[in-house]
């Protein structure tokens, strides 16, 4: 049994100091005192609380004084120490017998206790539920008392302290005293009822301001703040401050706002600098809607599409140069190998789909080439001057066009109008003239 109390002890001690006291769960840091009256059950060779059975008829309670001091000194924990007397009269039940039988004491009617309890107490209630008034704990230590012999045994118990005002209270408990050989002789519980009175004139975290006018009693504070903190110095206490590491202002919860532009830092992209609220504190010198941090101009107002600088101005685009000179000649890619001339109907520019297998065949032999080629549009002698120009270009384009929408480079190629200027043979009939009505392709060297 003693060891069993004796770890009990340890595992409660290691539990209560491995608890931080700097939590929001107020407590009294200090003294109290107590005095009332206590009864004592001698429970012979049982168990101490064995008498719990037998409490209304085995309990000494003649001259039943006791006082106490206790000091809490953490959350959880207090130490106290009690002293207290008693007696057992005749008739009185004591260890096993009635005082004044001859069978049991003989001529013996009187027996004095005294003892001295010294414990540490773990307070428990706050795990269970939220009420300063009431105060529960569980007991542990050693007693030193008198009745008949000297003993020293230890001691197990429980009991509450309800709290009628901030400074008195009803002290109950019950504390079993285990003594005797094998904790069977002598054994006895006593139970105490006294009137406490607790010290509120501490000041636990040493901050000058009494516990009880403290509101964090346990972390040093201002007076301006009943006690509590102000880590940053701003004049918000860290309580109500969203940034009390920081100094900050009181428009924004204690948190800052360096470049004053309305936007606290912690929100603030660009917190050294004014900027505006859509772009999350950072400023827009040209006003394009980009912030200039992300702005490659920020002083000249650009696109998204160009990061803030303004869009390219588009070139215009090269008017085409169309020569109506002969070409020096050098391979002609529409006479020979299959391959002929493009023709074209009276007075039309379109491609016929019969000629396209043609055109198609002159890829095959060009793409990949680096050398320019002279698309020469002609017409038949039908028409003016002017308007038979124009239409060999149109023709000339048309085949251009269809080369470039195969994939080659525009630039492969040159457009020359040739108009009437060079016909194949003579525009002397209807069947001569449509063989002049052509596109040839030639290799310029």
């Amino acid at each position: 049994m003693r060891k069993i109390i004796f770890y009990v002890f340890l595992l409660t001690c290691g539990f209560a100091f491995s608890q931080d006291d700097d939590n929001d769960n107020d407590y009294v840091k200090g003294f109290s005192i107590k005095a009332g009256v206590n009864g004592v059950d001698s429970s012979g060779e049982q168990t101490p609380f064995s008498a719990l059975e037998q409490f209304d008829t085995h309990i000494a309670f003649s001259n039943p004084f006791a006082v106490g001091v206790d000091y809490r000194f953490s959350r959880l924990l207090s130490v106290g120490l009690l002293g207290s007397i008693n007696k057992w009269k005749e008739g009185d039940f004591f260890d096993g017998g009635f005082l004044g039988d001859p069978l049991y004491y003989g001529t013996l009617t009187e027996v004095d206790y005294f003892a001295i309890d010294l414990d540490l107490k773990l307070y428990f209630s706050e795990l269970l539920f939220d009420a300063d008034w009431l105060d529960l704990y569980v007991s542990g230590g050693g007693s030193f008392f008198d009745e008949q012999q000297n003993t020293i045994a230890p001691t197990a118990g429980f009991g509450g302290n309800l709290w009628l005002t901030d400074k008195f209270g009803l002290n109950l408990q019950a504390v079993g005293k285990f003594a005797g050989e094998n904790f069977t002789k002598s054994n006895n519980i006593q139970y105490l009822a006294a009137v406490t009175y607790r010290f509120m004139d501490n000041d636990a975290d040493n901050d000058g301001i009494k516990d009880k006018d403290d509101e964090c009693p346990n972390t040093p504070g201002l007076p301006e703040f009943n006690g509590c903190p102000d880590r940053d110095g701003d004049g918000i206490q860290d309580s109500l401050d969203d940034c009390p590491d920081t100094p900050g202002l009181a428009e924004f919860n204690g948190c800052a706002d360096s470049d004053g532009d309305g936007i606290m830092d912690k929100n603030d992209d660009c917190p050294d600098t004014p900027g505006l609220a859509e772009l999350n504190g950072c400023p827009d010198r040209d006003g394009d809607g980009i912030a200039d941090n992300l702005d490659e101009c920020p002083d000249q107002a650009g696109v998204a599409s160009q990061n803030g600088c303004p869009e390219p101005e588009k070139e215009e685009p090269k008017e085409e140069e169309i020569t109506t000179e002969p070409v020096e000649i050098g391979e002609v890619l529409t006479d020979g190998d299959g391959v002929g001339p493009i023709r074209f109907d009276f007075d039309q520019s379109f491609i016929k789909d019969k000629y396209k297998d043609n055109l198609d065949k002159i890829i095959e032999l060009i793409k990949g080439s680096s050398a320019t080629y002279s698309i020469e549009g002609h017409t038949d002698s039908l028409g003016s001057y002017n308007y038979n120009n124009g239409l060999s270009e149109k023709r000339a384009k048309a085949v251009r066009d269809y080369f470039v929408a195969k994939g080659l480079p525009k630039e492969m190629f040159v457009i020359s109008a040739q108009g009437e200027y060079k016909p194949e043979v003579d525009n002397d009939s209807d069947s001569n003239r449509a063989l002049n009505r052509r596109c040839i392709i030639i290799r310029i060297e």
